[in-house]
């Protein structure tokens, strides 16, 4: 069990470090994908239209700089509260919006085992360099095969490691540390590579999205529902 998990990506001779998944004193979890250099981002509130096949975003804050880490973070609290939020508010021009879209999904205590986010991108190109540093920390490599030019990552969140296999057989499960609260979570990933770009005109071009704040019932394309989503290139 560790404080932190740390993921990374290895593809040929290359290892890039993707996000990592934490907690504070207060049980909650944060999620840091300031790894990935972005020219341009925005991020916001996000919306699915009952039975309509196409997702509307509402942005709240968007940033056009030279390459810099996108500077957010996204948090989930144990009530169930889930939002962006500045890693450094001095650094990004945010106004008076401290917590950028904020939407109520699944409170930690009612959580069996569920989907929580979905982070995809392309190319390994913008991502930091993987340098291992802190002991407390743990480091997920996984190898992508030679030819894969697109990755995602898909999160789960369960009460037990039975649990999140129960829904996602083949997820690597961990066991989060929330400093200082008793009551553990078990951390659950896949990862998959495509051999496809998404982007056929510049299928060299790096991209980077993450969704997040998902209810239950926004597995069933029938109901309408609204959550979080960060874009980055």
């Amino acid at each position: 069990m560790f404080d932190t998990l740390s993921f990374s990506v290895q593809q040929n001779d290359i290892t890039k470090k993707i996000f990592k998944v934490f907690s504070n004193s207060n049980g909650d979890l944060f999620l840091s994908l300031h790894y990935f250099q972005s020219e341009e981002f925005h991020c916001g509130n996000a919306y699915y239209p009952s039975g309509v096949g196409t997702i509307q975003l509402n942005p709240i804050i968007e940033g056009k700089k030279s390459p810099i880490p996108i500077p957010i973070k996204f948090t989930y609290h144990e009530d169930g509260q889930v939002h962006f939020k500045p890693i450094n508010p001095k650094k990004i021009e945010v106004g008076k919006f401290y917590k950028f879209s904020e939407v109520k999904c699944t409170p930690f205590r009612e959580i069996k085992a569920q989907h929580i986010f979905t982070l995809e991108f392309e190319g390994l190109q913008k991502f930091k360099d993987f340098k291992p540093k802190d002991k407390s920390e743990f480091y997920g490599i996984i190898k992508a095969p030679n030819d894969a030019k697109r990755f995602k990552f898909l999160g789960y969140l369960g009460k037990s490691e039975k649990d999140v296999l129960n829904l996602v057989d083949q997820s690597k499960t961990f066991i989060i540390n929330r400093k200082g609260i008793p009551s553990k979570l078990c951390f659950g990933l896949m990862f998959v590579p495509f051999t496809e770009s998404l982007n056929k005109s510049s299928p060299d071009n790096s991209m980077f999205y993450f969704l997040a704040g998902f209810h239950l019932e926004a597995l069933d394309h029938n109901n309408s529902e609204t959550f979080l989503y960060l874009y980055a290139k």
